[in-house]
């Protein structure tokens, strides 16, 4: 690496350095400035690398002839900053680059020898606090920013009450002594939250002198020094919503980005803003579309006109996105999940660049990316298979929510990497190290447990701990802190578990957790709902009834107890080989809720070899065939199954469902939405398609 000591120079470098390499090059940087008559700073607060420029470990240098400041910004690789986006103008305002420098202790070339002690090195300082005029005040503050770092507290704690008295005596904060205050912010380690407070109603009492730019300005400067200006951050948004029209294109860009990190805005100007946006929708660069979607993410607020996201969508595709920040990546993917707004093209670009940086990106990227992907039901097996190796070893750095998400996307996608035992091995095992964690939120375990039984695989001392009365406290007062309803996804999980694994005795979902309040309304779907809301259904149903010529032999109903796939099940004799009046079934005592002795079978040959071929397994012969038609509609599939084979594969849920209908006995008649979308409203095509399908019967 190349470096010239110029007059004014700051350079700013993200990367993650052993520490071998990060010591010799700091020798190196000493030893060229020594010889330029320079002073070397390295800088390093992790509160502040962690909060802007998450994942990467943060290094600055800055070289400065004698006292002077570093006034020019020179570009570097700053690849995965989410305040990268000011690198890419100079209208934007930020004091970023300026308030770096005091976010780190320096190492300074000192006159004092280490052995003095620091009352020693601070009794020399004297700086005049008592005079109250304004310009007194900003002298001081400039006087007290030049200071060594660890003279600066002390000094600082010494004066605290004349400064209080110096910021009320401002008649105008002016950006000159703006800059200073928060130069000093960010060198002190302990603020007196009385100066920062009367600070902040000073900057909210003068915002209506100032330009959008300044408030902009002061507003990311609160968050750079790590304090939270609620009182700011509200007259900001009222600020902002009567200038709407006057906002420019960066200002658009930083506010929302600003949003983002306050966490919230209000409804009336995310409106006003949305609409502005449209305004220049042509304009915006795909760094700048990354800033916009993640900031309003992290504010939970959905981007609703889709004309603007259609036209984000277009300006990605045109775009080489090597050259685009995987952060930005990253909120581009978190928004349209959020947003709901699937694309088969966009999402297979992002997929053939992102493949490649994801062995880089910290966990919680990956996490978003295969949350994603899975949400939006976009399947790219390099992506997939790239996300599962690299989940092996990045995990444990990971939250419980990582563990989750990126199991449930893997399982919902359906999708067995080539590492499958490492992968469900390893995520098993931080399950259960994490399990203190998981307690604390025990909708991911239960999400965990779930995405897991999709694919067969029922961790029995894991089950034994959710359904145990410990656990299903905690989830008692989950519900009451969050509103959130576990209950629903717990009978789902005891469901399963009860037709895969039957022989499973230790500990089940007792009945009375389930009755002590009433379930949400969407547990029990509504049949008639259901069937009218249904594509295809009511002509299916009138067809086979057609067929058979007697609609008292089928039954549209819930087949499984935890379904609300709609299934049309009918039941044939064995002895005269003719269908089963409905009215008859109970009498036949052939209550499809009753577990069939193919899945006891199953679980005794999982537990000892692999599963043998259907055709292999032996039931005890009840005298009855059942037969389940099922109609598998879009969402069913893997985005784009109609015009893409290979995407013709059942979502985990439903591939569990069709599972469990087969270890109950059933015999499926699978009607998937692509086969039936050319035939329906085509009489005569419908019936010889159906015909062809219930051959089964006649067969039989």
């Amino acid at each position: 690496m190349n470096l010239r000591v110029k007059q004014y120079f700051l350079k700013l470098q993200y990367v993650q350095f052993t520490q071998t390499i990060k010591n010799s090059f700091f020798a190196r940087c000493h030893r060229h400035c020594i010889k330029s008559n320079s002073k070397f700073y390295n800088f390093s607060r992790m509160t502040f690398s962690e909060r802007c420029l998450p994942p990467l470990f943060f290094s600055g240098f800055v070289f400065c002839h004698q006292n002077s400041f570093p006034a020019t910004i020179e570009k570097s690789n700053t690849f995965n900053s989410p305040r990268s986006f000011y690198m890419q103008s100079p209208k934007y305002v930020t004091l970023t680059h300026e308030l770096l420098p005091q976010l780190k202790a320096p190492f300074m070339i000192s006159e004092h020898s280490p052995s003095e002690s620091k009352m020693d090195a601070t009794s020399s300082v004297h700086i005049p606090w008592s005079a109250l005029e304004s310009d007194s005040v900003k002298f001081n503050v400039t006087e007290l920013v030049s200071l060594q770092t660890s003279l600066v507290q002390d000094v600082y704690n010494r004066n605290c009450d004349f400064f209080i008295k110096g910021i009320n005596s401002i008649g105008t904060l002016d950006n000159d002594i703006l800059k200073d205050c928060f130069r000093l912010f960010a060198k002190l380690k302990n603020v007196d939250q009385r100066v920062i407070k009367i600070f902040e109603q000073k900057c909210c009492d003068q915002m209506d002198l100032w330009s959008v730019e300044t408030v902009l300005l002061v507003c990311d400067a609160f968050h750079l020094v790590n304090y939270h200006a609620s009182l700011f951050n509200m007259r900001m948004y009222d600020y902002m919503e009567k200038r709407i029209q006057s906002l420019s294109k960066h200002n658009i860009i930083q506010l929302t980005f600003l949003i983002g990190e306050n966490r919230k805005v209000p409804f009336l100007l995310f409106k006003k803003l949305q609409k502005r946006m449209l305004d220049f929708k042509d304009l915006f660069t795909v760094c700048e579309i990354g800033v916009i979607c993640d900031g309003l993410f992290k504010s939970q607020t959905r981007i609703t006109a889709t004309r603007l996201l259609t036209n984000f969508e277009k300006c990605i595709k045109l775009e080489d996105l090597r050259a685009v920040e995987s952060h930005s990546i990253v909120g581009i993917c978190k928004m349209y999940r959020y947003s709901y707004f699937g694309s088969e093209s966009l999402f297979s670009k992002i997929a053939c660049e992102i493949v490649d940086r994801i062995p880089s990106l910290h966990i919680e990227a990956i996490t978003h990316i295969a949350l994603t992907y899975s949400t939006l039901h976009m399947f790219h097996a390099p992506l997939m298979n790239t996300i599962a190796e690299c989940y092996v070893w990045k995990i444990k750095h990971g939250r419980c929510k990582d563990v989750t998400k990126c199991l449930w996307s893997m399982n919902t996608l359906a999708h067995v990497p080539p590492n499958a035992n490492k992968f469900y091995n390893v995520a098993v095992s931080e399950i259960r190290k994490r399990s203190v964690e998981y307690k604390r939120f025990p909708n991911q375990l239960t999400a965990a447990l779930l995405a897991l039984a999709y694919v067969d695989i029922y961790p029995l001392d894991l089950i034994h701990y959710i359904f145990s009365s410990e656990v299903l406290d905690s989830i008692r007062k989950y519900k009451q802190i969050s509103g959130i309803d576990l209950r629903p996804d717990l009978h789902l999980l005891n469901s399963a578990l009860s037709i895969d694994r039957p022989l499973f005795k230790e500990n089940k979902l007792l009945k009375d957790f389930l009755k002590e309040a009433k379930l949400p309304d969407d547990v029990h779907a509504n049949l008639g709902q259901e069937i009218n809301k249904k594509q295809f259904l009511k002509p299916v149903i009138s067809s086979i009834s057609q067929i058979l010529e007697d609609s008292n032999v089928i039954k549209p109903r819930f087949i499984l107890p935890y379904m609300k796939t709609i299934g049309i099940e009918l039941r044939l004799s064995h002895r005269s080989n003719e269908l089963i009046p409905v009215t008859e079934w109970d009498n036949l005592n052939a209550n499809v809720q009753t577990i069939s002795p193919a899945s006891a079978m199953v679980q005794k040959i999982i537990e000892q070899t692999s599963i043998p071929p259907e055709n292999e397994l032996k039931l005890n012969d009840t005298g009855i065939t059942r037969i389940a038609v099922m109609l598998w509609s879009r969402n069913h599939y893997r985005f784009g199954a109609k015009e893409n084979v290979e995407s013709r594969c059942l979502l985990g849920l439903h591939a569990m469902k069709r599972r469990h209908l087969m270890l109950l006995g059933y015999k499926i008649i699978d009607l998937p939405f692509f086969e039936l979308e050319h035939i329906v409203g085509k009489e005569q095509g419908l019936n010889q398609y159906l015909r062809s399908k219930l051959e089964i019967l006649y067969n039989k």
